[in-house]
């Protein structure tokens, strides 16, 4: 408990100060209310400016307390952060003029971990650094929500990821994330892009006109391959199926090949994956979704047939009870 005669006024990110007639309905009220939160040494209130207000009208001389001891900087973060989590909420105004201070006093902070304490977007945040922030000013790196630090400038992260690629091709992601200082989601697809690079590049074979990758030949005698393994796609090796496809030239360098892999990755149902869905099912529940399961098998056959239609031009082998013979 402290005194409430002990505490300063805030410095509040409320543009239009006290607002009286939430303050008569906090005192009114005759529940606990949370405590306030109170920058501790400065005693000065940093949430809670309509409690103490309520409890000044109720003729009280105390109030439950919370001491924060960071800095007066952070001691206004944290008033933004909390008017926009409870209470009576901040105007956009607000929130914009708050936006505005926050920046000022953590231009090294990203938009995102900006936005989240003022309850505004990122880009409404981008927009405010951009209009408040003079050129030149911008640190290199931010710090993000995870409290790691980027490159502003994405392309010269990503520069640097490739170049230590090409030094230690054998690294792993995060290895190569902490080192550039990037996202691990920013080292795959500069990896992805280098793989396709390499992959779509001409050799010294171009100059007689035969390309590097000899795709319709090797492509054909890939599905054949499958074809005479029985397609095999058998129960232990639908995964192996689909990571040997999504390796195919003619699906991975493009978009709808990409797509389609990674539905068939996404749905595809594995030996006894259901296993333990069925397992306490109640009855009348079992039944309808055994016409649920029904229905889908038969959307799977109908896939299954117009795939078949689709590839008509390969060998002339047909599928006998989901076998090749």
């Amino acid at each position: 408990m402290l005194s409430i005669g002990s505490l300063l006024p805030p410095r509040s990110p409320r543009l239009e100060g006290e607002n009286v007639e939430h303050t008569r309905v906090l005192a009114e009220l005759r529940v606990a209310l949370p405590p306030i939160i109170v920058h501790h040494p400065s005693m000065r209130i940093i949430d809670g400016m309509h409690r103490v207000a309520a409890a000044r009208r109720r003729g009280e001389t105390t109030i439950h307390a919370v001491l924060f001891t960071g800095d007066e900087r952070e001691a206004f973060a944290l008033a933004v952060r909390a008017n926009t989590a409870h209470g009576l909420p901040l105007s956009y105004d607000d929130r914009v003029a708050a936006a505005v201070e926050i920046l000022r006093y953590f231009p090294g902070r990203s938009d995102r971990w900006v936005a989240a304490t003022t309850g505004l977007s990122a880009a409404t945040v981008k927009n405010i650094r951009d209009r408040t922030i003079p050129p030149g000013q911008e640190p290199g790196k931010r710090m993000g929500r995870d409290g790691r630090m980027r490159p502003v400038n994405g392309s010269a992260g990503r520069k640097h990821v490739r170049e230590l690629v090409e030094r230690n091709p054998g690294a792993s992601l995060r290895q190569l994330a902490r080192a550039a200082g990037v996202s691990p989601n920013t080292v795959r697809e500069v990896r992805r892009r280098m793989l396709q690079d390499k992959d779509t590049a001409p050799d010294a074979g171009e100059a007689t006109g035969q390309e590097d990758q000899a795709a319709p030949g090797e492509v054909a005698a890939q599905v054949t391959d499958a074809q005479e393994m029985d397609a095999q796609v058998t129960e232990s090796s639908v995964d192996g199926v689909l990571r040997r496809l999504s390796r195919d030239p003619s699906l991975r360098l493009t978009e709808s090949g990409r797509s389609a892999i990674r539905w068939f990755f996404s749905r595809v149902l594995r030996p006894r994956e259901w296993a333990g869905v069925v397992d306490g099912l109640p009855p009348h529940t079992a039944f309808v979704l055994a016409a649920v399961a029904d229905r889908c098998a038969a959307e799977w056959r109908d896939l299954a047939c117009r795939l078949r239609d689709v590839g008509g031009s390969a060998p002339d082998k047909r599928p006998t009870r989901g076998r090749w013979i």
